[in-house]
């Protein structure tokens, strides 16, 4: 993080986003985008991506949620994000209910937690019988890319990925959030803003 964090905005360049669409790398990778209300859904085709300025002013930002045959997450590049308000929302979508890591990549139900121990990531889950009924922790603490694992039993997912790469500035004001948090039972997923420079008011 270096540097002042200004990014000009001229609403005439970007592409508005004023009601709930999908986000996809046919029709918006490349351009300025600029959301105003409604949910956007970042579908599996923008990860790895690259945008150009990203305003966010209203409206909630999602990725599509994960499957049991495979996860999904926020994983793309901008030159700048700046997020006055509105959200950046990954709350369980993650792994769903009884599944986890899987080393070949795919979602699995071999490491999760059982028991109604709480689920695992890059901590441990709490247990109530035994800590052996907690499952695997995963995922790189420096570098982290996965999910939340999802509760013991059939319930709550993990929460998403919200891994963002920005050039230029990253901008986030009071009242906009941004989060990755697990359902009941379920782990927190992963949320990395890599930018250049930062700014923006107190935010959550």
């Amino acid at each position: 993080v270096s540097g002042s964090a200004v990014v000009l905005f001229d609403s005439g360049q970007y592409t508005q986003v004023s009601s709930s669409i999908a986000i996809t790398n046919a029709l918006h990778s490349g351009r300025n985008l600029y959301f105003t209300a409604g949910t956007a859904t970042f579908d599996s085709t923008t990860e790895g991506i690259s945008f150009l300025n990203i305003f966010v002013r209203g409206g909630t930002l999602v990725h599509s949620a994960s499957t049991a045959g495979a996860i999904r997450r926020f994983t793309f590049n901008a030159t700048s994000l700046n997020l006055n308000s509105g959200s950046i929302n990954a709350n369980a979508l993650g792994y769903l209910g009884t599944y986890s890591y899987g080393p070949s990549g795919v979602p699995s139900t071999n490491l999760k937690s059982i028991n109604n121990a709480g689920a695992s990531h890059g901590g441990r889950g709490a247990w109530v019988t035994a800590a052996s009924d907690v499952g695997t922790t995963y995922d790189n603490l420096r570098d982290p890319l996965l999910p939340g694992a999802g509760a013991s039993a059939a319930g709550g997912a993990g929460g998403g990925v919200v891994k963002v790469s920005i050039t230029g500035a990253c901008i986030v004001n009071n009242g906009a959030t941004i989060s990755a948090n697990g359902g009941t039972g379920a782990a927190g997923g992963t949320i990395m803003l890599t930018c250049n420079h930062i700014g923006g008011t107190a935010a959550t």
